[in-house]
């Protein structure tokens, strides 16, 4: 591996402007690629030295990572308020910028979860409050029965029994009341 060194170094040096890599990271895939390359050779089966195979792997890889697709990401330093002569219109720069990229409101967080109360009754065992819950955050039955370790699908089928016989003697009351039909008036 150290004699390959040079070659890592001089060809990360190459592909650090063309990729959109850190110059570390460049080298850390090269000297992969150079490990992967000495392991794989064979003297018995190729008819090259082990230099040049290890060599075209490298030709390879920097072909491979020049095609990738370019997102042109940038961070957020490289948008966030430079540095300025005065530090204290620098700090309010950056504080006005990070409230308003970089943090959310309460109720953005948990505007959802305030807006609709999940009612369950008292009746409901721990378990079968679990298997509730995570039915109501849209699992899927047997999401449900992976997620709580539940191994027979009859204790799952009876679990499900049990949740909706219980439900069923209690429903909240809704908010509306039910519409009054008017009555026949004999004439």
């Amino acid at each position: 591996m150290r004699r390959f060194e040079g070659l890592v170094r001089k060809t990360a040096a190459l592909m650090f402007p063309v990729v959109e890599e850190e110059f570390d990271d460049i080298t850390q895939l090269l000297r992969m690629k150079v490990w992967r390359a000495l392991l794989a050779y064979n003297k018995a089966r190729s008819s090259m030295s082990e230099e040049r195979f290890v060599f075209m792997a490298v030709r390879n890889l920097c072909k491979d990572m020049a095609k990738k697709k370019k997102r042109h990401l940038l961070s957020i330093e490289d948008v966030a308020p430079a540095d300025s002569s005065d530090n204290r219109d620098r700090f309010d720069a950056r504080d006005r910028f990070d409230a308003r990229y970089l943090s959310t409101s309460r109720e953005e967080v948990f505007g959802l979860l305030e807006e609709d109360d999940l009612l369950l009754p008292s009746t409901l065992t721990p378990l079968e409050l679990e298997v509730a819950v995570l039915l109501y955050c849209d699992y899927s039955q047997s999401e449900v029965a992976r997620h709580l370790g539940l191994t027979k699908k009859r204790s799952m089928e009876k679990l499900m029994r049990s949740i909706r016989i219980k439900m069923a003697d209690w429903r909240p009351t809704s908010p509306t009341p039910a519409p009054v039909l008017p009555e026949l008036v004999a004439a």
